[in-house]
């Protein structure tokens, strides 16, 4: 089955019936094996998965790596998206905005048509735009938004070359979000190394799931995950998602 993941457990019933007319039925655990190095992860309490796009990974459900540009600077992109004008170019200058999403999105059981974008290389469901949350603590902090998106959590900021696009492609149910050359913020306002990610989320109503969830995808052009940090930062950037709660 494309959902039985290594080191997870599923409940099964087993009927029993016997010829003097005794019936019962009972509930039996079935735990798969831990899982490898290269196996998906998952699931959750919720029954979220992750699954890695490598290419020694052969699970059916693997999404493939297919970079969707949408910065028209460069070319070729195959859209040209909107740019949301967000600028973070030092220290505490981190921010963030709500945009509508163009459907309602089922996150956690919970449909949302609101999505919040921060330059801090992270996105989450409903208007959290009074957070910036630069410093890249484990997802459940009090700090950190609900309903958390991490594509590439980090103290980043904007260079000149910097953007942070959305586009909408209406044909194949995709909402993108693109960080385009961010630049990691170290020690004395130096900057690190260049970020180039995006954020898709993907129509339920054109990409069906077994739980009606929408699907969400992460993916990385140009990534490099740096110890280097700046002032009491952690080392390199977080990556995963977070409940409602």
């Amino acid at each position: 089955h494309p959902l039985a993941i290594p080191g997870s457990s599923h409940w099964m019933e087993l009927a029993v019936e016997a010829a003097n007319g005794y019936r019962d039925t009972l509930k039996i655990e079935l735990v798969l094996p831990a899982p490898g190095f290269r196996d998906p992860f998952g699931p959750d309490a919720y029954g979220y998965r992750c699954f890695d796009s490598n290419e020694k990974i052969t699970w059916t459900m693997a999404p493939k790596f297919d970079w969707i540009e949408i910065d028209g600077r460069v070319d070729p992109h195959r859209y040209e998206g909107k740019n949301l004008g967000l600028e973070d170019s030092t220290d505490n200058r981190d921010k963030a905005v709500a945009v509508k999403l163009p459907f309602q999105f089922r996150y956690y059981g919970t449909q949302f048509d609101t999505l919040t974008i921060c330059t801090n290389g992270w996105a989450a469901f409903g208007n959290q735009s009074y957070l910036g949350d630069f410093r890249n603590r484990p997802l459940a902090h009090a700090g950190g938004p609900d309903a958390m998106l991490a594509v590439w959590w980090d103290n980043l900021i904007t260079v000149d070359s910097s953007r942070i696009l959305t586009y909408y492609d209406a044909a194949n149910g995709r909402f993108i979000v693109e960080w385009k050359a961010m630049r990691r913020l170290l020690d004395l306002g130096d900057k690190g190394a260049w970020e180039t990610f995006q954020l898709i989320l993907l129509d339920q109503t054109k990409n069906p799931t077994p739980s009606r969830d929408g699907m969400i995808v992460y993916q990385y052009l140009d990534v490099t995950n740096e110890d280097l940090m700046a002032h009491n930062d952690t080392p390199f950037c977080t990556i995963g998602i977070r409940n409602l709660d």
